[in-house]
């Protein structure tokens, strides 16, 4: 009893143990990740305290706005900021992942299984260490969860208006707004649903209109995008990485769920919930193959981001389905036959993969990626060996899939943290230039050709209330405000420029030209 008593309260308390570590790696951790993601996010809180409106923002502002009452803050403090946002966000996923299980009739040792997943899964350790919105979305999910698999009362209309506003936090959330409405309606909450969704959507609209951050650039970019690889092999990518980290688990509660959509009568919450989890990913999956399409980064071929919010809600929602259903061979044949086809596709697409892969955007096989030294076809034929491992086992060795799937999400959070780190030390020395910035300037500019795409949002961050424009020093562009950002190099045949001060991680930094341009 003592001993039932005491794993009671570990469980009990795992939220804030989770909440804890996450803080203290808020408090210790480097730089923001250079990607323009982040800056941008942080960007939008600083408009509330006089920042400088960036034009075209190319993100949605719901994280932003989220953290909109720490915009005053200088550029460190507000990313540790974010951070603790992030490290709460965290250790809401775990109390939600209890509460969602206890729903679905889990097992104490199968609520355990799941808590173990959402504390140790990259999908929400790593994300927390990046100030940008996916634990936020995991957070969400689960709450949507929540709302409609409450077996005493299931509230449509809430959900439903909660997943109307999801979109305002990042553009892919319109696919969990669409399921939602489709699932009540199959429910028979049609009129409830669809009337909450629009007051949630009118929000969102709101919302982008106010801060001007409609994405109908980056929509028009997408449908250009007609280079290799194409959407087939971007969408068997995604499928590839979500089976792969969740030990063909994930797999499983997709089809499932997916196989449940034609049932009209007797639908259970717990089936409900899979439903609206299966149907979103798998909209998710066609949306990203469409967005990740044409790009030539090597991770495109695993990418995980835009998937790995459904990762801890479906994982645990086929949990407690396996725990008193055990999936027929038709299913886990299925899909294996899946895997093995999005290998095929993938890996005779792995010649367009000519950039190196963006680590932070496939995360949560970071253990894959670092084994094998990231030769793309490798990396795919052990996420392929890891989807099929989980499958077989499935029925006779459960146990091995569940251990398979916490140690590679144990080892890819070690890793994911430490290249983080790092990441941060190397941003920390990309931005230092921006004290050296007078104080009456009002515009900053930052050579194109000289320096890397990401650093003007570094120095925006640094810099929020003045306005910075990216122009061309060796086309003789215009200088605003007379200094700039660019190599050590860019002016050195410039009349009267002077190099002020190089930065320590980067082979760019800043000058002053009174004269405006380089002739």
């Amino acid at each position: 009893m003592k001993q039932r008593r005491a794993s009671d309260v570990l469980l009990g308390a795992s939220p804030l143990l989770v909440a804890f570590f996450h803080l203290v790696t808020a408090w210790t951790h480097g730089g923001p990740v250079a990607v323009p993601d982040v800056p941008a996010y942080l960007n939008i809180s600083q408009r509330f305290w006089g920042a400088v409106t960036v034009p075209e923002l190319p993100y949605h502002p719901g994280y932003g706005l989220l953290l909109g009452v720490f915009g005053f803050l200088e550029a460190n403090a507000l990313h540790t900021a974010a951070l603790c946002v992030n490290a709460l966000l965290a250790g809401l996923v775990v109390w939600m992942t209890q509460r969602l299980m206890r729903h679905l009739g889990a097992s104490t040792k199968m609520l355990w299984v799941g808590v173990a997943i959402a504390c140790l899964h990259p999908s929400v350790t790593h994300s927390s260490r990046v100030a940008w919105s996916e634990v936020l979305l995991v957070a969400l999910l689960l709450c949507l969860a929540l709302l409609i698999g409450n077996p005493d009362v299931q509230r449509w209309g809430t959900a439903a208006f909660l997943a109307g506003l999801v979109p305002v936090i990042h553009p892919r959330g319109i696919v969990i707004t669409l399921a939602l409405i489709i699932v009540g309606s199959l429910s028979g909450q049609l009129r409830r649903t669809a009337a909450a969704a629009t007051t949630g959507l009118s929000i969102t609209a709101l919302a982008l209109q106010v801060t001007d951050t409609w994405q109908i650039a980056r929509a028009d970019a997408a449908q250009q995008m007609v280079s290799e690889p194409g959407p087939l092999a971007t969408g068997a990518g995604q499928w590839l990485a979500f089976t792969a980290t969740t030990a063909g688990l994930g797999a499983i509660g997709l089809l499932v769920g997916l196989m449940l959509i034609g049932r009209r009568h007797q639908v259970t919450p717990a089936e409900n919930v899979l439903r609206f989890l299966a149907l979103s990913a798998t909209a998710m999956f066609v949306l990203g193959a469409w967005v990740l399409a044409g790009s030539p980064r090597a991770d495109t071929l695993l990418y995980g981001r835009y998937i790995d919010p459904w990762v801890v809600p479906i994982t645990v929602a086929v949990l407690c389905r396996v725990a008193w259903r055990t999936p027929s061979r038709r299913v886990v044949g299925i899909a294996a036959v899946l895997v093995v086809v999005s290998f095929l596709i993938t890996v005779g697409e792995s010649d367009n993969a000519t950039q190196s892969a963006r680590g932070v955007m496939t995360a949560s096989l970071r253990a894959l990626w670092v084994v094998t030294g990231e030769k793309v076809p490798l990396i795919l034929l052990l996420a392929t060996s890891l989807s099929l491992g989980g499958l077989v086992c499935l029925h006779r060795y459960f146990k091995a899939s569940v251990v398979c799937l916490l140690l590679v999400a144990l080892v890819s959070t070690v890793l994911t943290h430490t290249h983080l780190r790092d990441v941060g030390q190397i941003a920390d020395g990309q931005m230092t230039a921006a004290e050296f910035v007078p104080s009456d300037v009002d515009c900053l500019s930052h050579d194109r050709s000289s320096t890397k795409s990401y650093a003007v949002w570094l120095y925006r961050l640094q810099l929020p209330k003045i306005e910075h424009r990216v122009i061309d020093v060796a086309d003789a562009e215009a200088l605003c405000g007379g200094y700039v950002i660019a190599g050590q190099t860019a002016l050195r045949s410039c009349a009267g420029a002077l190099f002020i001060h190089k930065e320590p991680r980067a082979e760019w930094g800043l000058w002053h030209q009174p004269r405006g341009k380089c002739n």
